[in-house]
């Protein structure tokens, strides 16, 4: 479920319940970062579109 752009609620499978998630700043150069990290114990989620 959205929240906002920046932050999304997803279930962490760290903390096994539902977690707000955030994106942090990317270092990668990407124009959309596809990772999250989860707000409570920073577990990563990876959300890309695969490429066509």
């Amino acid at each position: 479920m959205w929240s906002s752009p920046e932050h999304r609620t997803e279930r962490c499978a760290s903390c096994d319940t539902e977690r707000e998630f955030t994106q942090p700043p990317c270092e990668e150069g990407h124009e959309v970062c596809p990772e999250w990290s989860c707000v409570i114990c920073g577990s990563a989620l990876f959300l890309a579109m695969a490429a066509a």
